[in-house]
């Protein structure tokens, strides 16, 4: 088992791609990027990408309830690598672009807001449940 640079071990299950490279099986597009008009239609996507990631699900599209604990480990690492990589890393990077008065400033503190914003999202009580 590998280390993180703050030597907390992580499982290699947890090292896997599980953003972006899922694709559906019929439109080779990931996941992520079909529409999803609604919560359901989301989770069902979401799902499908778990069910291909290893996960059991029924009919393909609803996770096994003993799953949910495994579901959530995921989570946890998708909001500690938001929170304590992805987030600092990118303003970091936006606040120092912002520091060379280029034309597009107003561009990268867009950037920097949105991030707040998208951070402010996640942290909500109704979007975490």
């Amino acid at each position: 088992m590998e280390n993180r640079p703050d030597n907390e071990p992580v499982s290699q299950e947890l090292h896997h791609e599980i953003f972006g490279s899922i694709l559906d099986r019929n439109q080779m597009t990931p996941y992520l990027l079909l529409k999803a008009d609604t919560y359901e239609t989301a989770l069902r996507q979401a799902t499908r990408m778990m069910g291909n990631r290893g996960f059991d699900t029924i009919g393909g599209d609803k996770l096994v309830e003993s799953e949910s604990k495994r579901a959530m480990k995921y989570i946890e690492h998708a909001y500690r690598y938001c929170f304590n990589f992805l987030f600092p890393s990118l303003k970091g990077h936006l606040e120092k672009l912002m520091g060379l008065k280029s034309p597009n400033f107003d561009l990268y503190r867009e950037c920097v807001d949105a991030i707040g914003e998208t951070g402010s999202v996640m942290n909500k009580d109704s979007f975490r449940r």
